[in-house]
């Protein structure tokens, strides 16, 4: 599964304009040229989603099959 999460800028980048539109809880849209492009994901987290339901999503269900037996990884990358 894929998973994205959309986290606010940083405060000296809050006046830039954002390139990305969040469609829904499992769409985005990149503002590219020459045209718009569209992304699916299993999940889209938007700016608002808290730490605790991040991990409700991703991290227990990884968790949860661990413990049960099963090889799980989180790739997580950002900046």
């Amino acid at each position: 599964k894929v998973f994205l999460r959309v986290r606010t800028l940083p405060k000296d980048r809050a006046t830039q304009q954002k390139c990305l539109q969040i469609l829904s809880n499992t769409a985005v849209q990149i503002d590219s040229k020459p045209e718009p492009r569209t992304f699916t994901f299993d999940r889209v987290a938007d700016e608002d989603t808290v730490q605790e339901d991040v991990f409700t999503s991703v991290g227990k269900i990884v968790t949860e099959n661990c413990l049960e037996g099963y090889n799980g990884t989180i790739f997580a990358y950002g900046q």
